[in-house]
């Protein structure tokens, strides 16, 4: 699956040319009817109308993880939900409610059940072994594999030095939350980021950005119903846990309206897992950029004699 973006020199929203995967159905009244603690609804809405500013919780206070996010929408059309969740797309009887999900999601569901499966081999059970890398039908469902984005004018990359000078966006934090949903129309996991380190660009103040980031991360497995949701792309590290620490590079803009959930590419991203082992991405073209050998810290105090870096005040834990 390919889709050719323009790259504006302003670095509009990445996805501002893909075609509209929704109606303009407006989602916010299914959550409030949704049976869950007032708490979390507050939390929920307001994260969709504004951006949190980043501020010290008191001494010998811990921060709890995030209350579950159910919907958002895309930063260029507020009418356009980006993210749904797995919880808000289930009908009361535990099916798939297909008018919350979209007509583009069933479409390409109904689609890609028609493709042929491409079978690599079979596991130690003789059960077959799909391909990652090729769309199609399995046995419970449908999986989604890579999608690739070209862009036009997308400044330099080749090295780690002008990774660094050309993101608009470096991030470092810790894993706190996860959660299964639909992000702009495929099967993803967000991973709720608590963020340590950061680089922002000039329009950005460090007072407008939360101390919460999320990243749509391309692997997912969704069960509603009769109906099986799969996504994967070989390309990325495997799907961190909570507790490991994720370091990523962003080219363009968070995607939602407020401005908090990020797509980096898989060239683009570190997990540094919990025993202390870093993971990277592939690069799909080039080499790699990102020196798995250098530790997280390493990496920070090299970037920062290219530009600033942000230490988020650290929370009690």
């Amino acid at each position: 699956m390919r889709a050719t973006l323009e790259l504006p020199a302003a670095y509009a929203c990445r996805y501002s040319k893909l075609p509209r995967a929704f109606g303009c159905q407006d989602l916010r009244q299914r959550v409030s009817e949704m049976k869950i603690p007032q708490y979390v609804l507050c939390f929920t809405l307001a994260i969709m109308a504004a951006v949190e500013a980043v501020h010290p919780l008191p001494e010998g206070k811990s921060e709890s993880p995030p209350g579950p996010v159910h919907l958002l929408y895309a930063a260029e059309d507020p009418q356009r939900p980006i993210w749904i969740s797995a919880e808000l797309a289930t009908a009361e009887d535990g099916s798939v409610d297909w008018e919350v999900l979209g007509e583009s999601i069933r479409l390409t569901y109904e689609n890609l059940k028609t493709w042929p499966s491409v079978i690599i081999g079979t596991d130690e059970r003789g059960r077959p072994v799909y391909d990652p890398w090729t769309s199609g039908p399995r046995p419970d469902g449908v999986y989604w594999g890579p999608t690739h984005h070209d862009y036009i004018g997308r400044p330099p990359d080749g090295s780690l030095e002008e990774l660094i000078l050309h993101s608009r966006y470096i991030i470092r934090g810790r894993l706190i939350a996860q959660q299964l949903g639909f992000f702009d129309t495929e099967p993803a996991t967000l991973l709720a980021i608590r963020v340590s380190h950061m680089v922002l660009p000039d329009e950005a103040p460090r007072t407008k950005v939360s101390a919460i980031l999320y990243v749509a991360y391309p692997s997912a497995e969704i069960r509603i119903g009769e109906y099986g949701f799969f996504k994967g792309d070989p390309s990325f590290p495997p799907l961190p846990d909570v507790g490991d620490e994720v370091m990523f590079f962003d080219y363009g803009v968070a995607l939602d309206a407020g401005r908090r959930i990020f797509l980096p590419e898989s060239d683009k991203i570190l997990v540094r897992l919990t025993g202390g082992e870093i993971l990277r991405g592939q690069p799909l073209f080039g080499t790699h950029k990102l020196d798995s050998d250098s530790g997280l810290d390493e990496l920070i105090g090299r970037i920062s004699k290219l530009r600033h870096v942000y230490a988020v005040e650290k929370r009690g834990e």
